[in-house]
């Protein structure tokens, strides 16, 4: 299986985007991790058959805006796909606030 996933992030008021985190199935359940890349200690990752992904564990204020993309192909050497961009919107909650977030 040659698929893999490269993940892709803007911080918010940067110009460029940065290269992260390259993917790629290891065994069934298992991630391959590029030498050139590192696994932040912020994400964790899953792979399966031409299925990626990779979670922000934990958000920070610093990281309100940030875009992430990432790009694939079914192949090494095939036509890549490219995802939407995701942007981060973090908040807070004043102390004592009854507020809860929620999820659409």
């Amino acid at each position: 299986m040659n698929d893999f996933a490269d993940w892709y992030v803007i911080k918010y008021g940067a110009l460029t985007e940065k290269y992260v985190l390259a993917t790629q199935v290891q065994n069934t359940n298992q991630c391959n991790y590029s030498p050139f890349t590192t696994l932040p200690s912020y994400m964790e990752c899953t792979c399966r058959s031409r299925e990626y992904t990779c979670i922000i564990k934990n958000l920070t204020l610093d990281q309100d805006g940030d875009q992430w993309r990432c790009k694939g192909a079914p192949t090494i050497g095939s036509e890549e796909l490219t995802s939407e961009r995701v942007t981060i919107q973090t908040f807070t909650v004043p102390s004592g606030s009854q507020a809860k977030p929620v999820l659409t």
